[in-house]
């Protein structure tokens, strides 16, 4: 089963790589953080958006609107 999956932090080592995995099994993924990725050329496969965690506004329209299956948080 392919789903839908919301990385927080993903511009880190951890979340990064995470992805990377989680593309490799197939799931969608976009990665979300509040500064650019530190290696760019992994967000190729997948969406990167820009926001703020802490923001509660900007992740309830984020959460409506991707509406993912699983939330990974490394924020």
């Amino acid at each position: 089963m392919i789903s839908r999956v919301l990385v927080f932090g993903s511009s880190g080592f951890i979340g990064s790589n995470t992805i990377q995995g989680l593309i490799d099994q197939g799931h969608s993924v976009l990665g979300c953080d509040i500064k650019e990725p530190w290696k760019p050329e992994r967000f190729s496969d997948h969406d990167f958006l820009k926001c703020d965690v802490t923001n509660y506004g900007e992740l309830q329209s984020l959460m409506s609107d991707y509406r993912p299956h699983f939330v990974y948080n490394f924020s």
